[in-house]
């Protein structure tokens, strides 16, 4: 959530230089978006298309947050046409409602 523009870049072009087609980048967690809003992080999905990657990238969602965490995976799925949600440990321990 804290690299610059540049540092993203590099990244996804080492990425595909090391022979892989698609990213899954984890954008999200607890709430907090780690892109600005809407048209950031389609820059991000651009950039990678650009280069010849997927951008599938994932959210961590934990049960205090899902109906924030739902909003967000939506978003992300109408600017990359999917959302992978990490579901981990903390949704074992809630009863499901």
């Amino acid at each position: 959530y804290d690299w610059s523009e540049d540092a993203r870049l590099y990244a996804m072009a080492t990425v595909k230089s090391l022979g892989y087609n698609v990213i899954t980048p984890k954008v999200e967690g607890y709430d907090r978006t780690w892109y600005r809003d809407e048209d950031h992080l389609r820059q991000w999905y651009d950039a990678a298309k650009g280069i010849g990657l997927a951008f599938a990238p994932f959210i961590y969602c934990t049960p205090d947050s899902r109906v924030a965490d739902a909003r967000i995976s939506a978003q992300i799925a109408r600017v990359c046409g999917v959302a992978n949600v990490d579901l981990e440990d903390e949704w074992g321990a809630k009863e499901a409602h």
